[in-house]
């Protein structure tokens, strides 16, 4: 089935990597592209499965015609028939639409100076889609909703599946201890999302209040490891409310001494310190990734994953048995920009010092 994703406006390459991880994750074929900063087509066989937990896509629609055209004000309607035409010339895309009350929804991806507006563009569709299909216009109740996306190159239509973002996402239990600087709900389900490691061993070796930690598993075993005794405690409260007491275990442990066997976690995802006044126990913010990426590579299974954030300004090096899998940057505050690192471990190798 062919898909139309929608991206959100804030991150748009972040859509792109977590569809594609979700998308992998089935292990069936599927086809994806990414045709503008907005609009991703993707193929996958069957119906997209968990595609609602999707943090930055917008919606989902079922591709009805994609066409590849420049779009200008004077050619716009002369490629809107031609998309239209691909539509009443197909009879499987006539059975989607004939019989229903319909509503269309136009939005443009652009913004140029002659072009028609949006309700205009609705009306034109909608009385050509009427004389020939058996359908009647309803905007208040409608069986279905058609999309029109109208980008620079291109015109897509499709039928509206999924709305992913009607409002602000929440944590997944209510937890009474939380970190100042904790990551957002959505940047954690993010993580969740981009890892793809559901019922695997996962540990968190900056784990302070535990809430990333908890957002992240669903099943399996967990660990909690953090230098941080106060932290630790906090953690121990929000693991007994999530009630997750029995699968996650707390550790103190320094991140640059971690307390675990080699090749024993398939997935290590943690939000490290990165600011100047973060408790670094006396070693700098560079030496700190570098020992903890590079001893941390040691305890990961082959194939097993690391998701983290870093400082832009921090450059770290990649152990060489590493392959990054997606880099892409986040605006905080300021002068501060964060970088989401996923990589993979290709080949697992005995570390010599």
């Amino acid at each position: 089935m062919k898909y139309l994703a929608l991206l959100s406006g804030d991150y748009p390459e972040l859509g792109y990597i977590e569809l594609s991880s979700l998308l992998s994750s089935y292990r069936t074929k599927y086809f994806i592209e990414i045709y503008s900063n907005k609009i991703i087509r993707f193929q996958v066989e069957g119906e997209c499965r968990n595609c609602d937990k999707l943090v930055f896509v917008k919606e989902l629609a079922e591709e009805l015609v994609f066409l590849k055209k420049a779009n200008k004000a004077y050619n716009l309607w002369q490629n809107l028939s031609e998309a239209i035409n691909i539509i009443l010339e197909n009879p499987s895309i006539n059975d989607l639409l004939r019989n229903n009350r319909i509503s269309i929804k136009a939005l443009k991806l652009l913004f140029l100076r002659g072009y028609p507006s949006s309700p205009s563009i609705e009306k034109y569709v909608g009385s050509k889609l009427m004389e020939k299909l058996n359908l009647s216009i309803d905007l208040r109740n409608p069986d279905k909703i058609v999309k029109v996306y109208l980008g620079k190159n291109f015109i897509a239509i499709g039928i509206l599946k999924k709305i992913l973002k009607k409002s602000r996402i929440k944590s997944k239990v209510a937890l009474p201890c939380k970190h100042p600087a904790a990551l957002t709900p959505e940047v954690m389900r993010l993580m969740r999302n981009i890892s793809q490691a559901p019922s695997k061993v996962i540990a968190d070796p900056f784990c302070g209040s535990a809430t990333l930690l908890l957002n992240v598993k669903s099943r399996g075993y967990s660990l909690c490891l953090d230098v941080d005794r106060k932290m630790l405690k906090k953690a121990l409260i929000n693991i007994k409310v999530a009630q997750q007491h029995t699968y996650i275990d707390v550790i103190v442990a320094d991140a640059t001494l971690p307390p675990l066997r080699e090749a024993s976690i398939n997935l290590i995802v943690t939000d490290p310190p990165y600011g100047r006044i973060s408790p670094t126990r006396g070693a700098s913010i560079k030496d700190l990734y570098n020992q903890f990426i590079l001893l941390y590579f040691k305890v990961l299974k082959e194939g097993g994953k690391i998701s983290f954030f870093s400082p832009k300004k921090v450059k770290w090096t990649k152990p060489f048995n590493a392959e990054i899998l997606h880099q892409c940057e986040m605006y905080v505050h300021g002068d501060l920009i964060r970088i989401l690192t996923v990589m993979v471990n290709n080949r697992w190798w005995k570390y010599t010092f």
